[in-house]
This record gives structure tokens, C-alpha cells and sequence, in this order.
């Protein structure tokens, strides 16, 4: 239930969505003559377009989530285990062209290949079934062990946790199925920014993972004005950063952090 909730909540609040509704509906109020009601959709929409479409706001928040954490200064001599959280698999796009075709999270497959030469006696586990409202049959592991098999890497000591469709689930299946003992090491590989909600789930649980954030999208500090003018970018970067934060908020309300 509170996966079904979340992706409607989600639809409603995310920018371009928002700004569409309080458009449209402000049209209907002008047809009816609801002239002040109208003016204050209009008024209201207008006012989000210049702060997500004109002003860094989206930059900075991301910038905010991916300053929480940042990786190791120095990595410790022994890993047990990699955990690498999916999302980095576009499964509409692989179901297309028949092969594994990644988007930009796709640094969370390359830190893990990096990070297995490293530590070649690590076991290293790819957490993902399929994120979407209605279940697509094709999830992040099937194209991973696909990607794994194109590029001749050794699958033999490679896990697939295929059964998650929110953060949540990666770390509580991922757990449950490797049961990691208390002086084990283990990192934990995602995007920068979707660091704080992962470790935040992984402290409720008593799982001291190491972070290891990939995947930067902001600038690295805090801007005043945005460094090009880009409302799409600028756009985007909001409904990042808006969609993480809504993210931990209803994490932290049903206590799963």
C-alpha cells in the first residue's frame, strides 16, 4: 500500500506535473469566470516555474543530498562484500533494443566493476527488481547478468536480489538474504544523492555499511545564480532533488529511517 500511495503522491507533486495541474485547473476556473481563483493558480505557477526553472534552486538541494556523504579518504585493506543498488537500468528502453541500455546512474555499475578488481575476493551484490506502479517482467538483474556476461567479468561470486522495488527493499532483502555477520565489511554503492535515504535505512537496521557515493549530478557548492541558463536542466534537477527529499520525509514518517 505504501508503494502504490508513494507513486501517487509522487505523480501529483512532480514539477512539471504540478505546474501542468495548477495550469489547467486555472483554466477551467478563467471558462467559469473565476477570475481570482484563476489568478492565484496562475500567480502560483508562475512563481515555481522561476524557482525551479530560473534560480539553482533544484542545484543547491542536490548539491545539499550529495554533501551528506562523500567516500572513504581511505579505503580499508579488507571487503567482504559490495552492495550496488539498481536504478541504473532503463528497463523500457532494454526491453526495446534487447540489450542492457543504462542511464545516468550507470557510475554505480562502473564503481562496482572498479571496486571488484580492488577487492577480488569480495562478493558483490546488484539489489533491484523493477521500480514501476505496474511490474515490468524485465528488472535491473536481468540485464546486469547480461551486461556481466557481455564484458567476460566473473559472475561466479556475483548475487542478484531481484525481488526489491524501493530502497527500503534493497537493504531489507539484500540483508535477509546475505545475512552479513557484525565484523563483516561491506560498501554500499548508489548515486550521491540517494546516498542519505540508503544509509538511513541501513542505520535503522543495524547495518554498518560503508558509503560509497558515485554518480555526482550538482556542481559541488552552493549557487547564487545558476551557472547556465537552463530550464529544462534546472528543471530536472528539482525533480531530483524534490523526489529524494520527498522520499526521506515519508521514510522518516512511516519510521523506516
Amino acid at each position: 500500500m505504501f508503494f502504490i500511495l508513494s507513486k501517487i503522491i509522487w505523480f501529483l507533486l512532480a514539477p512539471l506535473n504540478l505546474l501542468t495541474i495548477l495550469t489547467v485547473t486555472g483554466l477551467f476556473f478563467l471558462r467559469f469566470k473565476k477570475i481570482r481563483a484563476a489568478t492565484a493558480l496562475f500567480v502560483t505557477a508562475m512563481t515555481l516555474f522561476l524557482l525551479i526553472g530560473v534560480f539553482p534552486t533544484g542545484q543547491n538541494a542536490v548539491h545539499y543530498l550529495e554533501s551528506r556523504y562523500s567516500k572513504p579518504t581511505l579505503m580499508p585493506p579488507h571487503i567482504d562484500g559490495i552492495l550496488i543498488l539498481g536504478g541504473a537500468v532503463e528497463s523500457d528502453a532494454s526491453e526495446l533494443s534487447g540489450m542492457p541500455e543504462f542511464n545516468d546512474a550507470v557510475d554505480r555499475v562502473n564503481a562496482a566493476i572498479i571496486l571488484s578488481r580492488k577487492y577480488p575476493a569480495a562478493r558483490i551484490v546488484f539489489s533491484g527488481g523493477s521500480g514501476k506502479l505496474i511490474r515490468s517482467e524485465r528488472i535491473d538483474s536481468i540485464d546486469m547478468k547480461m551486461f556481466l556476461k557481455d564484458i567476460a567479468f566473473d559472475a561466479s561470486k556475483v548475487i542478484y536480489e531481484d525481488r526489491s522495488r524501493t530502497t527500503s527493499e534493497n537493504l531489507i532483502n539484500s540483508k535477509e538474504m546475505l545475512k552479513p555477520k557484525p565484523h563483516e565489511t561491506w560498501i554500499l554503492v548508489t548515486s550521491a544523492w540517494h546516498t542519505p535515504r540508503a544509509m538511513g535505512v541501513a542505520q535503522k537496521l543495524g547495518w554498518g555499511l560503508i558509503p560509497y557515493p558515485v554518480d555526482y549530478r550538482a556542481s559541488g557548492r552552493y549557487l547564487w545564480v545558476t551557472q547556465k541558463f537552463d530550464v529544462l536542466d534546472n528543471i530536472y534537477m528539482a525533480h531530483l532533488a524534490l523526489r529524494e527529499i520527498s522520499g526521506i520525509a515519508a521514510y522518516r514518517i512511516n519510521g523506516k529511517i
